[in-house]
């Protein structure tokens, strides 16, 4: 059974050529829209997007 009303989930995006800021591994971040934040899928890095 779907719920014909709700909308899709988004899945998360990769970030191309992007850095983690803490782990320092680059093209492991991704861009949760849901959420609205960007997190390391290696170290666990999470940080707010911007307004």
């Amino acid at each position: 059974m779907s719920d014909s009303g709700s909308e899709p989930k988004q899945r998360p995006r990769f970030v191309a050529g992007a850095v983690c800021p803490s782990c320092q591994e680059m093209d492991r971040m991704v861009i949760d829209g849901a959420a609205d934040e960007r997190r390391c899928v290696v170290c666990g890095f999470v940080e707010a997007r911007p307004d």
